[in-house]
């Protein structure tokens, strides 16, 4: 979906609509194609829907007063008028999934592309959505692995690990299809993890230590060789095992982006830049070590070394379970943001031609605040962080 609407590069080609290269000519693109995704908080920018319908329509040149005329109408055509001004966090997943899908048709797009839309949704809701998508003028193109939402289509492409299958109409595709996937069902599944490792079979005790002597070891020198060839050899462990890891590894290391900038910065502003390197370069160094502990290690293992650690923490009225359940509430938590940041990057992208950069932290920032109150939730269902040390 991402590809066919220029928010990502193909690897190799290009995507045309109607003759426009959607990644490269994105002011074009914003007129031919827009996308509903699959996740409606993954889409929503705006506090209210009235501001998440006007964003599309001022980047694509209209007037804030125009734009905020076209947006209520949009609002009149679904029959929600009184939607305007309310906030979004007010709204249920079935109607936050509607606004998404009326800001973008406020853009009159020629293709709408919809990636799983009716994930989530109530049958209700599902019926809703699915008659209004049958009454578009637009192409639509809907990703979905739901058969029944295809059945109407008038064409259904099968794409399976990225190769095509089956091109044909649904009476042909579908039962192909299903067949296939029973096929897959009756096999034996496999757990193991896709990018196993020689390094998931060391124990987490010596990998942590292996990490704090590393650690003292990168503070202690401060030569750019050293951090340089340091750096390298950490590179070359991520290596090891294969490029998937690696490219993983290196996923993992780009919130550190912003430091690096501000780091580099200074050190050009005080012209020292050498020092800005080392520094660069060991914290690189030290956070690539520590995921590389993180990634091959399971949770439980990290979550009872912590807590053995510690135990003498108990004197000071600190329980380690509960030190040790936050520790591994990050780790899990902190791939799942970077996300759905990527996600509200996308968003920004699928609607404007300009960069987002810090306009998207406002609701970075309130996504983080929601999903810390679902997993308090989610503690609170298990017992609550005072029953995890008993």
């Amino acid at each position: 979906a991402r590809v066919v609407c220029g928010l990502i590069k193909p690897d190799q080609g290009c995507v045309l609509i109607d003759g426009i290269d959607v990644f490269k000519d994105r002011h074009q693109a914003l007129e031919k194609v827009g996308i509903l995704f699959q996740n409606p908080d993954h889409q929503i920018i705006f506090p209210t829907v009235i501001e998440e319908i006007c964003f599309g329509l001022t980047q694509q040149g209209q007037s804030k007063d125009t734009a905020r005329q076209m947006a209520q109408a949009a609002l009149e055509k679904f029959g929600q008028a009184g939607w305007a001004e309310r906030s979004i966090s007010t709204l249920s997943q079935g109607q936050r999934h509607l606004v998404c899908l009326i800001s973008v048709l406020a853009m009159q797009p020629a293709v709408i592309v919809m990636d799983e839309p009716f994930t989530g949704l109530d049958r209700p809701t599902t019926g809703k959505l699915t008659q209004m998508l049958r009454e578009m003028q637009q192409t639509v193109l809907h990703i979905s692995h739901d058969l029944e939402a295809l059945q109407d289509a008038d064409r259904v492409i099968w794409i399976e690990q990225g190769r095509l299958q089956m091109d044909g109409a649904p009476n042909v595709v579908l039962p192909a299809y299903m067949a296939a996937m029973d096929v897959v069902g009756g096999q034996d599944a496999s757990l193991t993890s896709p990018i196993k490792t020689g390094f998931h079979s060391v124990p987490v005790g010596p990998k942590v230590a292996t990490l704090m002597i590393a650690s003292i070891v990168l503070f202690i020198n401060n030569t750019l060789i050293f951090q340089a060839l340091a750096f390298g050899f950490f590179l070359g462990l991520y290596l090891w095992p294969g490029t998937a890891f690696f490219s993983a590894g290196l996923k993992m290391l780009w919130p550190l982006w912003p430091f690096v900038l501000i780091v580099f910065l200074w050190h050009l502003f005080t012209q020292d830049t050498v020092a800005g390197v080392v520094i660069v370069l060991r914290m690189f160094s030290a956070v690539a070590l520590a995921n590389l502990v993180t990634m091959t290690s399971r949770m439980d293992d990290l979550i009872g070394l912590v807590t053995w650690a510690g135990t003498p923490l108990r004197r000071v009225g600190l329980k380690p379970r509960i030190l040790a359940v936050s520790i591994a509430l990050f780790i899990r938590f902190l791939p799942v943001l970077i996300e759905k940041g990527a996600f509200l990057v996308e968003s920004w992208r699928s609607r404007s031609t300009k960069r987002a950069s810090w306009r998207v932290v406002v609701p970075m920032a309130l996504l983080a605040l929601d999903d810390a109150e679902t997993v308090a939730e989610a503690l609170r269902a298990r017992g609550g962080v005072d029953l995890v040390d008993d």
